[in-house]
């Protein structure tokens, strides 16, 4: 037993340190407690981080007039367009539409950044992308947008919207982008800060209340300052007109607008005529008050009634000349005559009566 081989010796002293091995072993039970708290503290953070991100960022819809309709096609082959409701959060993907005489609110919450999409009536756009470290799009198919945002926004990504005719892009200002679908004019208004419309065939850049359009086949036109009915409906925004986002202030103080008339042709005038000096009338004396003679009134002679012919008129006839008295003695005595000389006689009375008679009756 004493011849022992060198092995044998050295196992010896193995098998007799146990304290060793548990040693040992709380070593690796201490490694191994460590990477379990480790891997629970990553995915605690992970999940806290994105729980903080999902709070920093958001959009969603904030207020309804009359009718406001959203669509989510990931849900279906085709956009189906559902009742809105308040606090409803969208996603990319999602889109909007508002009906005649209806309007939307849309908020885009990036930390403490605040972006505003008012939304007018007959107006259809899409979320096309929106994320914390990505710029935010919005499609645009057809009517009009106000974006507007509290001034907080430096160092965040802009919002881009996109249209068939251009994509207009505010860098932390006051802006409305506006698209027909049937003209294919894209117009975008920028109320304050710096914008900038561009396309395929061109770029514009606009500041404090300038105005641009384009088409797809047309570069963005040259700016031009904005009407006062359109600067009012900046400044008569709900969100202005309630004190929620402050008016801002322009860098650039614009020329001031008058109106100016729509000139009309002005008729070239003719010369006025001199006028003559009116000479004064001379005094007239006056006279004294003649009396006036009351007209004698005369009766008015009755119309003679005018005769149907004309009666010619009847010359006189000569006066028969009297017969001298034939003396006594030379008048036949007729009781003397004969019957037949009687006769005679009378008859010789009565001739010229007769005749006479007759004349008169032809004349007439």
């Amino acid at each position: 037993m004493e011849d022992q081989s060198p092995q044998d010796e050295a196992a010896i002293p193995e098998a007799a340190s146990p304290s060793s091995r548990l040693q040992w072993k709380s070593i690796g039970i201490g490694v191994g407690v460590t990477v379990v708290v480790l891997a629970v503290g990553v995915v605690f953070l992970v999940r806290a981080g994105q729980g903080t991100e999902i709070q920093q960022v958001s959009i969603h819809v904030e207020e309804i007039i009359n009718q406001v309709e959203t669509a989510r096609p990931r849900e279906a082959e085709t956009a189906v367009f559902l009742p809105a409701q308040v606090g409803q959060t969208l996603l990319p993907g999602d889109g909007v539409k508002t009906a005649s005489n209806s309007e939307a609110r849309v908020d885009i919450v990036i930390q403490k950044f605040l972006r505003i999409a008012r939304t007018t009536p007959n107006t259809v756009w899409r979320l096309g992308q929106f994320a914390l470290e990505r710029d935010t799009i919005i499609e645009l198919d057809q009517g009009k947008i106000f974006l507007l945002d509290n001034g907080l926004g430096a160092g965040f990504p802009p919002v881009r919207i996109v249209t068939p005719a251009g994509t207009a892009s505010p860098r932390g200002t006051w802006m409305s982008v506006a698209y027909d679908p049937q003209t294919g004019v894209a117009e975008v208004q920028c109320f304050r800060g710096t914008c900038e419309l561009a396309n395929d065939v061109g770029t514009q850049v606009l500041t404090d209340e300038q105005s641009s359009v384009a088409t797809a086949q047309t570069a963005p036109s040259e700016p031009v300052y904005l009407s006062q009915e359109e600067i009012d409906a900046f400044t008569g925004l709900p969100e202005a007109k309630r004190g929620e986002i402050a008016v801002p202030a322009p860098a650039i103080i614009p020329p001031t607008r008058t109106p100016t008339p729509t000139p009309t042709p002005t008729p070239t005038p003719e010369p006025s005529p001199t006028p003559t000096p009116t000479p004064e009338p001379s005094p007239t004396p006056t006279l004294a008050p003649t009396a006036t003679p009351t007209p004698t009134s005369i009766p008015t002679p009755e119309p003679t009634p005018t005769p149907i012919f004309e009666i010619p008129e009847i010359p006189e006839i000569p006066k028969i000349p009297e017969i001298p008295d034939i003396p006594s003695s030379c008048r036949p005595d007729l009781n003397r005559l004969p019957p037949l000389n009687r006769l005679a006689n009378g008859l010789l009375l009565i001739a010229p009566l007769a005749l006479i008679a007759v004349v008169r009756r032809v004349r007439r």
